[in-house]
């Protein structure tokens, strides 16, 4: 008798396209970050410019619990556009 317990599905994700620009801090990719506090845009450690903006996830407590924060924001460097020296 297996003594595993299976977690049970209890939210979804759906995908809509936004009519107007995001102003609320909700979970999206694309497009300008919704800043909660003031903006700290990301530098890349290895071309020394602005990371890219890849998306934002909302951190709800009914969902991650009690957390001090309240979003977490997905950045990347672009190397495909840059040759980063050896």
């Amino acid at each position: 008798m297996s003594t595993y317990r299976y977690m049970q599905r209890a939210y979804s994700i759906s995908f809509r396209l936004p009519l107007d620009q995001v102003r609320d801090p909700v979970t999206k990719f694309g497009g300008q970050p919704f800043w909660i506090e003031q903006p700290q845009w990301p530098i890349s450690r290895s071309l020394g410019e602005q990371m890219k903006f890849i998306g934002q996830v909302a951190i709800y407590p009914e969902i991650f619990g009690q957390l001090p924060t309240r979003m977490a924001y997905i950045f990347m460097t672009d190397l495909e556009s840059k040759v980063v020296p050896a």
